[in-house]
């Protein structure tokens, strides 16, 4: 099992836009990903947050190729400050902390 927490700092303005974001993820893509676990996305004041686990690196992987990923990546980014999303991935006993 892999869990991502990924975090970003809302730049202001476009909360809503990424409430729309968060909303499209969670109830119209994640279930239906092969492995996906749990998808909460949400926003707390000014930080924009997604919680996900995946049942395996495969599923992880291949959601990180969908096209959907491809979409939003890009609108989440120019919607937070210096494009800057920091993820944290546990791996069973291993924690990674990365930039993207």
């Amino acid at each position: 099992m892999i869990i991502v927490i990924a975090r970003a700092t809302i730049r202001p303005g476009m909360h809503q836009k990424l409430r729309d974001i968060a909303h499209a993820l969670q109830h119209e893509h994640a279930p239906k990903e092969e492995g996906c676990l749990r998808y909460d996305a949400f926003i707390d004041g000014d930080t924009f947050v997604i919680l996900d686990q995946w049942r395996d690196q495969a599923a992880l992987d291949a959601h990180l190729q969908a096209p959907h990923v491809a979409r939003y990546a890009p609108r989440i980014k120019d919607s937070v400050v210096d494009g800057r999303i920091d993820l944290q991935i546990v791996k069973a006993a291993e924690v990674s902390f990365l930039q993207f």
